[in-house]
């Protein structure tokens, strides 16, 4: 059994192979919240029609404010009506797809720039740890330690992702 240094050419095509998986992976798991989400606003305007028709259907806007003001003020999720559930999931579902979506294009501009440490790798993983740090405070019953685990770990890797850029880029002007 030979031990092969691969060269640079096919260490890029491994690379980039496994670019492609990440991204077809970030982007079925966008896919499935965004169906999620949707399925979640179909429930809410249905809450707000039986609302609406068991009330007598009396007014639109009062009914739709009266719901999200309950939202709004509701602070114990635990004995939340159906309205303010639906509108919680779907908050979650839009951070989880903004998150999914960024993460995709990590990968997709790793690809574009053919290395991980770019600008655009730099502010797609703060906008991540920005998503999920709002995540944590707003979306969680409470604030469970693996989430703020989970946003302080993605704070890391941003700032480590930030120093990797600058050190590629002092690399980049050497050569």
């Amino acid at each position: 059994m030979k031990n092969e240094k691969l060269t640079q050419n096919e260490l890029k095509e491994k690379m980039m192979k496994e670019f492609n998986k990440g991204m077809v992976i970030a982007w079925a798991i966008r896919n499935c919240f965004i169906i999620l989400a949707i399925f979640c606003l179909l429930g809410i305007t249905a809450v707000v029609i039986i609302e609406l028709v068991q009330s007598g259907g009396s007014n639109v806007i009062q009914t739709t404010i009266q719901i999200v003001n309950e939202f709004i003020t509701e602070s114990n999720f635990s004995n939340e009506s159906n309205s303010v559930f639906v509108m919680h999931l779907v908050l979650k579902y839009i951070f989880i797809t903004i998150i999914c979506d960024r993460i995709g294009k990590v990968f997709k501009d790793s690809k574009k720039a053919e290395t991980p440490f770019c600008d655009a790798n730099v502010r797609n993983i703060g906008i991540i740890s920005g998503f999920a740090w709002i995540y944590t405070i707003f979306c969680v019953e409470g604030l469970a330690g693996y989430e703020i685990v989970t946003a302080t770990l993605i704070s890391v890797i941003y700032y480590i992702f930030k120093y990797g850029c600058e050190l590629q880029q002092e690399s980049d002007e050497t050569l």
